[in-house]
């Protein structure tokens, strides 16, 4: 009798999927302002059979060798602390397919010594995906390696792993809902396999330039479905010469008001230089898909400013989002502002410059309501004393 693969290492190899797909486009294709996939990281809430869930990070943080290969280290969860809460997994991405070499869960209630993870997947060779195939075509990839739950020196438990993940690109181009609203021309891929001999499915959804922003799953061999969808995006850059560039997004309307981008409350200090010029830009966009093809405002406040006075502005119409470039073509409108300031007059240097839009139908009589993406960007000089 065979020894099944356990539940976890089966669901990263599906949802990891798409996000090594999108993982190849490496550097900027758009603006300065719209960071690469890999330099994002995405806040997602999971998704549970009776609600929602709490939130988890998703980011790439680096290389790793394992064996002969060179792979790159994606984290789930908290690892901001000295026992993670989370995930780290070991993939590269290699034109058009993914290898996957293995991964670490950590437990923040673990005896073990800190920094051991609390279980660890090896695989006997790496496990490769391709990543061109035809949309409908299903592919049976051969998973063979072994989980280690504990501390290896110390009899832990091992569970030998010799199974098939089909895998299928479902469709391309799809409108997906998110905790971000609707997001555009995403990649659809479906899994299936038997983890422990119990079937399992997964459907993940992806988009090009972001990264995964919904994942749906479901195993026989524990109750209800699972998932996560996005909430929220950031980013910080370290430029050049000096510079930094913030990014973040996420959805106001009536349950979450406010959005802010600020250079402190990213950085924790007053880093910014007051003689040269930043470019603060934000972007807003109805989070429905039929709502953001109408020509209506949403109702949002906007300010662009320093922690001291502000700076003019106005938002206009276009149909041209700088965010997100693979929505082109689609027919949406986004109401958009671009300042280019300094802030030489104030006392003192080393300041901080912030974007922000809240939500306030009260201000906008008779404007219709509903959730808005908010997308914001700093570029600006660090001040060195």
């Amino acid at each position: 009798m065979r020894t099944g693969m356990s539940i976890g290492l089966w669901l990263v190899l599906s949802t990891l999927l798409p996000a090594a797909c999108g993982g190849g486009d490496g550097g900027h294709s758009g603006p300065e302002y719209t960071p690469a996939m890999e330099e994002k990281v995405l806040v997602v809430r999971e998704i549970k059979g009776d609600g929602t869930g709490g939130t988890r990070k998703m980011q790439w943080v680096g290389e790793k060798t394992v064996g002969d290969v060179t792979v790159k280290r994606f984290q789930v969860g908290d690892f901001d602390r000295e026992r993670p809460d989370g995930e780290e997994w070991f993939v590269s991405f290699e034109d058009d397919r993914i290898v996957f070499a293995g991964g670490e869960v950590y437990y923040p209630s673990s005896a073990l010594p800190v920094g051991m993870p609390n279980i660890t997947a090896t695989v006997v060779e790496p496990v490769v995906v391709a990543l061109d195939r035809p949309v409908g075509e299903v592919q049976t990839v051969p998973v063979k390696g072994q989980v280690v739950m504990g501390d290896p020196a110390a009899n832990p438990l091992v569970v030998d792993v010799d199974e098939t993940l089909d895998v299928t690109l479902v469709a391309q181009g799809e409108i997906v809902k998110t905790f971000m609203g609707d997001m555009a021309t995403a990649d659809h891929y479906h899994a299936t396999g038997a983890p422990l001999d119990e079937p399992a499915t997964a459907d993940v959804w992806y988009v090009p330039g972001t990264g995964i922003v919904r994942a749906e799953y479901e195993w026989a061999g524990a109750p209800g479905k699972g998932g996560f969808a996005v909430e929220e995006i950031v980013s910080r850059i370290a430029a050049q010469n000096g510079m930094d560039n913030l990014l973040s997004e996420r959805v106001i309307g009536p349950a979450f008001t406010q959005f802010r981008l600020d250079t402190y409350d990213v950085n924790g200090t007053l880093d910014a230089d007051k003689n040269t010029h930043a470019k603060m830009y934000l972007e807003l966009r109805w989070a429905d898909a039929e709502q953001a093809t109408g020509t209506e405002r949403p109702p949002v406040v906007e300010e662009f400013g320093t922690a001291i006075g502000y700076f003019p502005e106005q938002l206009t119409m276009t149909g041209t989002s700088l965010m997100h470039p693979e929505e082109a073509g689609l027919g949406y409108n986004y109401w958009v502002a671009l300042v280019d300031q300094a802030a030489k007059n104030e006392a003192v240097n080393g300041i901080s410059y912030h974007v922000s839009a809240t939500y306030n139908p009260s201000a906008f009589p008779g404007a219709s309501g509903g959730d808005v993406r908010a997308s914001g960007v700093i570029l600006y000089k660090r001040y060195t004393p």
